[in-house]
């Protein structure tokens, strides 16, 4: 709030605005047809959620931006609506379209010229520099540029800072090294955690891997998981066996995997079949290596849906096809009370956070909450902290601290 305050000041101060005329907007022909604006925002929003979230890949929002670009340019070809009663939502996607490249650009420029940085994990790539920044992008239509800018203010005197150092919460931890993350983990008094294959533990690279796992040794810690980014119905099940291998180097036998590409109730029925085949396939393979694979309500994926994740818990009828909880942040706390509930005689491990819709706050003020939720759960599971709100490794601590008090009720 205070950086975008003082760069929307600055920005005012050197723009003088000068009175334009209004260019004459000509209404271009309209397509109709069989209405295809539902499966055109579906394949956008996709795709953008595939490279350009906070795991971000330069190479693909290169190409999803030339996509984008296209789909702007033709856009009045390309898009169909049924009857002029639907003109207001064709407009409200080319809206959407011009919105995407233009964002696009801009994390495509950041991405080229500082990497990662703050929630952005650019080509799974460490932080390189640290330095604060003093330049900014602006962007206009699909160009982005870079300009300078004053030095930012004391960081200890903003308000965010006054503030995080009450709340004593952190994010998550790509950024760092596994040393840095194990150490934390336990002066913060953790036992286990879970490692992704994005960026600390890739399956293939074994000097890696077995240094992870001699470091926890060092530490004290043990592997509770290993979370893939293995999705099944695309990619190759001959790749699963190496995860599987993966996994027990770092001493775990459950690993977390992605069930598919969009949500049961945009399959079609065979879709939805090749899928569970797929899941039936993957089981198997676990049950003969002797670890357990499990799905999360993730959006865009079959388990997407409480209901048709335990159709499909059912439906693979595996003990070595499990699933995980967590509760979802766009529903009420009554919905998740109900979902864990369905879950619960599947769930392996649970995901531990306190976040509403787009807005992370400190596990302390969740704490009734989530004793709640842990109601609906009998046996020993991992609770496993994730998308914690600040961002240092020091902060684990306080967030640590709330997770104890959760669990000893």
């Amino acid at each position: 709030t205070q950086v975008g305050s003082l760069r929307a000041a600055e920005h005012i101060a050197k723009t003088r605005r000068q009175p334009n005329p209004i260019p004459a907007f000509i209404l271009p022909p309209v397509s109709y047809g069989e209405n295809n604006l539902s499966a055109l925002r579906e394949e956008y929003q996709t795709q953008m959620s595939k490279v350009a979230d906070f795991d971000r890949s330069t190479s693909g929002m290169e190409d999803l931006h030339n996509r984008v670009s296209d789909l702007c340019d033709h856009f009045f070809y390309r898009a169909v609506i049924d009857n002029p009663s639907e003109i207001a939502e064709l407009y409200k996607l080319y809206d959407m379209a011009l919105t995407q490249r233009s964002v696009l650009s801009a994390m495509l420029f950041s991405a080229q010229t500082v990497g990662t940085h703050g929630a952005a994990l650019v080509d799974r790539q460490p932080i390189v520099n640290t330095d604060v920044r003093t330049t900014r992008t602006l962007t206009k239509g699909a160009a982005s540029r870079q300009e300078e800018v004053s030095p930012m203010p004391n960081p200890e005197l903003w308000f965010e800072t006054l503030l995080a150092r009450q709340r004593k919460v952190s994010v998550s931890f790509r950024p760092f090294a596994p040393e840095a993350i194990l150490k934390a983990v336990a002066g913060a008094g953790l036992t286990c955690i879970e490692w992704g294959s994005d960026v600390h533990a890739p399956y293939k690279d074994l000097e890696k891997l077995n240094a992870i796992a001699a470091l926890q040794k060092q530490y004290g810690i043990t592997c509770c998981s290993y979370g893939t980014y293995f999705r099944l119905g695309e990619t190759p099940m001959e790749e699963l066996p190496g995860y599987i291998a993966a996994a027990k180097i770092l001493g775990t036998d459950i690993l977390r995997l992605w069930c598919g590409t969009k949500s049961g109730s945009k399959m079609t029925p065979e879709e939805k079949k090749n899928l569970i085949d797929q899941c039936r396939k993957a089981a198997a393979i676990a049950a003969e290596r002797g670890v357990i694979l499990c799905m999360e309500c993730h959006r865009s994926t079959l388990t997407e849906d409480c209901n048709d994740a335990v159709a499909l818990m059912k439906a693979v009828d595996s003990p070595h096809f499990r699933m995980y909880w967590q509760p979802f942040q766009w529903q009420t706390y009554e919905e998740n009370l109900i979902n864990a509930e369905k879950i619960a005689p599947y769930a392996k491990h649970i995901h531990v956070f306190n976040w509403t819709e787009m807005e992370k706050f400190p596990l302390s003020l969740a704490v009734n909450q989530w004793r709640d939720y842990l109601t609906r759960f009998t046996g020993e599971r991992a609770l496993l902290l994730e998308f914690m709100p600040q961002g240092t490794l020091e902060e684990l601590t306080v967030e640590a601290d709330a997770l104890r008090q959760i669990a000893e009720e």
